[in-house]
């Protein structure tokens, strides 16, 4: 079972997701917004995040395939909804799109979605600041690093906060996430998410220091507005970076999607 919080008693559902060692706290800039108070809010722990269940088989539940079967098994749960991914949970929704029914929309923040004859070089860029995603027990040198690559100006109280979000979730997720990428455990997860034929929108902070923000130009993906959208001063982390501007991009999008 995962852990999730309600907010709301609204018809219309938007499903959020953090990303690699986050949690649903992430989404707390955005939610005080209120921006989005006009629909059911459901935030969501994955798998060996936040308050959702440390794995006794990580080889297993912290896989591409995994994280993804237990996060279809908790939307499925829910109708007429949209589900916002951020970073790595673009990933975990590329892979099951095509089977989200009910789902109005997808909206990818920090997308670095698989798919088409892409690989993660297409994907990532060469920064070494990245590898705590990938690393259990990174030096706070390390973390720190990555935090200031993948923000454009975080605050000391967020980049305090965001630090301890990371070092709650569990070591071995990031060990089992990296071994099932380096095993290329996923599918196409561009023609899933044009199977489930709903608007998806693509979004990244004018300021990403990790992913390629234009290498789904080329694809056949059909995006909301026909286009990747950036925001100005804002890096990986939009949530903290510009979380009022987020909130209303996901209201607009909702909006259409719930039309």
């Amino acid at each position: 079972m995962l852990y999730s919080q309600t907010k709301g008693n609204q018809l219309n559902e938007i499903i959020l997701l953090h990303g690699n060692s986050q949690s649903i706290e992430l989404w707390d800039t955005v939610i005080d917004e209120k921006v989005l108070e006009g629909h059911t809010l459901i935030t969501v722990d994955l798998p060996g995040h936040g308050k959702t269940f440390i794995s006794k088989q990580p080889d297993e539940d912290y896989s591409i395939q995994g994280m993804a079967a237990h996060l279809k098994e908790f939307i499925l749960q829910h109708n007429n909804y949209i589900v916002v991914a951020n970073s790595a949970s673009t990933n975990l929704i590329g892979e099951i799109a095509h089977l989200l029914t009910n789902c109005k929309g997808i909206f990818l923040i920090g997308a670095n979605i698989i798919g088409e004859n892409i690989n993660t070089s297409d994907v990532l860029k060469p920064n070494p600041n990245i590898t705590p995603f990938f690393t259990a027990n990174p030096t706070d040198e390390e973390l720190d690093k990555m935090i200031d690559e993948g923000s454009y100006n975080m605050s000391p109280n967020n980049k305090k906060e965001y630090k301890e979000i990371y070092r709650k979730t569990d070591p071995a997720f990031r060990e089992h996430w990296f071994a099932s990428i380096s095993k290329q455990e996923w599918t196409d997860e561009i023609k899933n998410l044009n199977t489930l034929a709903v608007p998806v929108a693509i979004v990244y902070g004018q300021e990403e220091n990790f992913i390629h923000t234009h290498y789904l130009d080329k694809s056949s993906l059909k995006k909301w507005k026909d286009q990747i959208i950036t925001i100005p001063e804002a890096g990986h982390l939009l949530q903290y970076d510009q979380p009022k501007v987020l909130a209303e991009l996901i209201k607009e999008f909702a909006v259409d999607c719930f039309k």
